[in-house]
């Protein structure tokens, strides 16, 4: 046993000599109350008073060891099962992102081709003497030619909304 000066096994190993001296130097005698004799009996009767004290505890490490590996085993567990987990969004996140990136791309260039067509479209009204009037289907005017506003004496917002039966009946 290893003894340093001021550690736990110094402190044991000085208290036990020193109950050992005083049991030698002095002898407990005990009557026996049958006999009514005196028997001169060797008790170690502080160190049996002390005993629970002099025998070193089992620490906390000692104790709770087994629950503390299982539960730094059950973090490491679910930490790497947490790693995974997001390692796996990560992966999800990045091919979802690459499909809104292409659908994105193909609406852009999907509505740049629809503001051309529209663009031809206007300027073929524009150029064009032939009157096409678009309608709904109550037959109110949506959309028509310069052209024809001209020809009508109107100003746009005043035909666009008017029904093409009212307007022709009342220009003839």
């Amino acid at each position: 046993m290893l003894l340093c000066f001021g550690s736990k096994n110094f402190e044991y190993y000085l208290i036990i000599n020193v109950i050992k001296h005083i049991n030698q130097l002095f002898l407990i005698e005990i009557k026996i109350s049958a006999t009514k004799r005196w028997f001169p009996l060797k008790i170690d009767l502080i160190y049996r008073l002390f005993q629970k004290w002099l025998t070193p505890k089992k620490g906390w490490w000692l104790k709770n060891r087994d629950l503390v590996v299982t539960v730094f085993v059950i973090f490491l567990l679910l930490s790497i099962i947490a790693v995974i987990y997001i390692y796996s969004l990560r992966k999800l996140v990045k091919r979802k992102s690459q499909v809104i990136k292409s659908e994105i791309k193909t609406r852009t260039e999907t509505e740049g081709e629809l503001l051309e067509s529209e663009d031809l479209r206007k300027k073929m009204e524009n150029f064009t003497s032939v009157m096409l009037v678009e309608t709904d289907l109550d037959n109110n005017i949506t959309q028509a030619p310069k052209l024809f506003y001209s020809i009508l004496g109107f100003e746009e917002d005043e035909i666009v909304g008017a029904n093409v039966h009212q307007l022709l009946k009342a220009n003839l």
